[in-house]
């Protein structure tokens, strides 16, 4: 075999790698990011509550909001932005 064919199929099992950790790690972000924005007050640390615990969900949902985008997520970009 072709040493170039082997190196070609060496990157292409990389690049399969790569794209399955990607999108793992996208799950799991957006399933957080849901989990915030669902704005369960019982889910901010303690001993927030009421306002104090939706800034934090807000804030935490912002951050996962920002983590997909920086990953380069289509669907987390306004047409704004």
């Amino acid at each position: 075999m072709n040493k170039s064919i082997i190196v070609n199929m060496r990157e292409f099992e990389e690049m399969k790698d790569s794209i399955a950790y990607w999108k793992r790690g996208h799950g799991v972000i957006e399933k957080a990011m849901n989990k915030a924005y669902a704005g369960d007050w019982q889910d901010a640390p303690m001993p927030l509550t009421g306002e104090e615990a939706s800034l934090w969900l807000r804030a935490q949902g912002e951050a996962y909001q920002h983590a997909l985008e920086m990953m380069g997520v289509p669907s987390t970009f306004t047409k704004e932005g």
